[in-house]
């Protein structure tokens, strides 16, 4: 999957950018506090719904900007297109519900409204999440690994943290990395590859 484009909206301090990606990828520089890292985390956050951090709790309070007395909706929209040139719309925004209550005139903050949409079509977040997996690839890896002999150990990987964050596995404990890495290969039986007798005695 390559991104194509990138349209990001009242994301921590970004009021608005948008750019494209060509094959060759894209480069960031700037001095700090800028916003870098944000236009990253934002991608990020729109396909899997955690910060960098791995944190899920109050995540919209944490990526809000204040804008005229009430914070402004947030939204990371992205284009999308897979090896055959399938082209994927991926839009996530989330929305502060205010209302009146009925012995004031004041406006109350009642909670968020997250709205995910995909090439036009609007998706609670579980179905949201299991399109954003099979985009990606993950879809049938997710149902290899339930059904697997250590699926309690394999649960608690994030897969797509793991096939985009390169020091992902480093973070693993070790008993997951050694059911993570049974499972990407198989475990073999030993005892029944034909080799030398040097060889059998080592093993």
């Amino acid at each position: 999957i390559k991104i194509k484009h990138v349209d990001i909206k009242n994301y921590r301090g970004i009021e608005h950018d948008g750019f494209d990606v060509d094959d060759g990828g894209i480069v960031f520089r700037g001095r700090n506090a800028i916003g870098k890292t944000s236009r990253i985390e934002a991608i990020y956050w729109c396909l899997t719904g955690v910060l960098f951090d791995n944190s899920s709790k109050g995540i919209n309070d944490k990526i809000k900007t204040f804008k005229s007395g009430k914070k402004a909706p947030i939204q990371v929209s992205l284009k999308l297109e897979d090896e055959v040139g399938q082209v994927y719309y991926v839009t996530k925004e989330v929305k502060e519900k205010w209302v009146t209550k009925k012995s004031s005139d004041i406006e109350v903050y009642d909670g968020d409204e997250i709205t995910y949409t995909v090439n036009g079509t609007k998706y609670i977040k579980r179905d949201y999440d299991n399109l954003i997996d099979r985009i990606f690839g993950l879809e049938n890896i997710k149902k290899e690994a339930k059904e697997s002999k250590d699926a309690d150990q394999l649960k608690k990987i994030d897969w797509f943290n793991l096939v985009t964050n390169p020091l992902y596995f480093k973070k693993l404990d070790n008993k997951t990395q050694r059911a993570l890495l049974i499972f990407a290969v198989n475990d073999y039986d030993i005892s029944q590859i034909e080799m030398s007798e040097q060889l059998e005695y080592l093993m």
